[in-house]
């Protein structure tokens, strides 16, 4: 392992355009109350962890995580190889892989996966096929979701919808899965029906993996912040999301400074949240099919937005991660302790959180690919 330290001072908090909302929103969307800033950690000390130092090979497209506690995953979507790593990168074992047999896959690519809470694995493809494979990787299931993208109400009918394949965030709870999903539908999308989409997109979508059935949606709508000049934020309209070991959601927009928090029915519960610092949020107009496919790609890279959540149970802190934007040589990482921000801190870019091991938090692979190398981070938190 090769240990690099960054040391990232906190200069100031910026602007709180959060506490600026007005009190006579959406019920769906709470305005913060009692939120607060109490700096316990002002910088980062950031062990480096090389995955493929030793020559493993992969197409260097995948996911990552924490693996049953005890080991980090890298799943190759392309290849469907399931690798582990011990917590120093040292290569252990790869499962999984292209084929027929009853320890592989024919799911072709992988577009998303997660670890089930009985340590499963759970695997989605392009096809709205749906995998699980168990603790030894053989297949336990697989199962195909289908629906009619006309039947009854558009804005409920999950066939309307796609997953958000460019940024998929996929979590589970229980006997459940979740997806963050968004409609480009001829007849509900954000560009030609604006109003409705605003009020009715859903923005996550439930499977049941114990019965194979499509569940509810849930996230409907856009905060306030949307609903102003709403044709700048066409390129930042998704959504991130984390869920803790009670059920709680807890909901970050792209474009909006706040996290709502809901309960595993969905009932809001409150909000908070402050702008991360030196985000360039500058977007441009996009009214248009045309010119959203030309800015696309590198609005996403040129400007800044809230990019991951994730709620760390065993420590009880809510970690999100923001990009600044091309101008800046970092992004940002914000730690929260309940509704109090206890961290705004410099990070390496395309920074996000996959998960706790104490004493250690651990990021998702940040692929070089210049140096073709799979790094991940590793960071104490010390008052």
């Amino acid at each position: 392992m090769k240990n690099i330290t960054y040391l990232f001072l906190l200069i100031g908090l910026s602007s709180i355009n959060s506490c600026q909302r007005s009190n006579n929103i959406d019920s769906r969307f709470p305005a913060p109350i009692n939120i607060e800033v109490d700096f316990k950690y002002h910088s980062l000390k950031l062990d480096t962890i090389i995955l493929n130092e030793d020559g493993v090979e992969s197409s260097q497209l995948g996911f990552s995580g924490i693996h049953r506690n005890q080991d980090y995953y890298f799943v190759d979507s392309r290849f469907c190889w399931y690798y582990v790593f011990d917590f120093e990168g040292n290569f252990k074992a790869r499962f999984l892989g292209q084929g027929g047999g009853p320890m592989e896959t024919t799911i072709g690519r992988i577009a998303t996966c997660c670890i089930l809470p009985d340590t499963s694995l759970f695997l989605l493809g392009y096809q709205l096929d749906h995998y699980i494979y168990d603790k030894h990787f053989e297949k336990k299931k697989r199962f195909i979701l289908k629906g009619d993208p006309f039947a009854g109400d558009i804005t409920t009918n999950w066939r309307a919808y796609t997953h958000e394949y460019s940024n998929l965030v996929c979590r589970s709870h229980k006997d459940k899965v979740y997806f963050n999903m968004y409609s480009e539908h001829p007849d509900f999308n954000y560009i030609e029906h604006l109003d409705r989409y605003l009020k009715k997109c859903h923005h996550i979508f439930e499977v049941n993996i114990a019965t194979g059935e499509p569940g509810k949606m849930y996230a409907f709508g856009y905060p306030p912040v949307y609903h102003k000049n709403s044709f700048l934020y066409v390129n930042f309209s998704s959504i991130n999301y984390g869920i803790d070991n009670t059920g709680n959601f807890y909901v970050s927009y792209e474009a909006d400074s706040l996290i709502y928090k809901y309960d595993n029915q969905f009932t809001p519960i409150y909000s908070f949240g402050y702008s991360g610092k030196n985000m360039n949020m500058k977007y441009i107009r996009t009214d248009n099919f045309e010119d959203c496919q030309r800015y696309y790609k590198q609005e996403r890279i040129d400007k800044g937005y809230y990019s991951w959540i994730e709620y760390i149970d065993e420590t009880n802190l809510l970690i999100r991660s923001y990009k600044k934007g091309s101008h800046a040589p970092d992004d940002g990482l914000q730690i929260y302790s309940n509704k109090t921000l206890v961290a705004d801190l410099s990070v390496p870019k395309g920074f996000k959180i996959a998960g706790y091991v104490a004493p250690y938090y651990y990021s998702q692979v940040i692929v070089d690919e210049e140096k073709e190398l799979l790094i991940v981070y590793r960071f104490k938190l010390d008052s």
